[in-house]
């Protein structure tokens, strides 16, 4: 991966936890090559 694919993928996943609804749970996205991403939120 070059680097600045690596930039743009680093931003990709930053708009995603930006954009995370405030509930706790666990959330599941895909990025475009279809690949799961999951991210845990602990209870506020």
């Amino acid at each position: 991966m070059t680097k600045e694919e690596n930039e743009k993928r680093l931003a990709y996943l930053k708009n995603i936890v930006l954009n995370l609804p405030n509930k706790p749970g666990t959330y599941q996205y895909y990025d475009k090559e279809h690949t799961i991403i999951y991210v845990a939120k602990p209870r506020t």
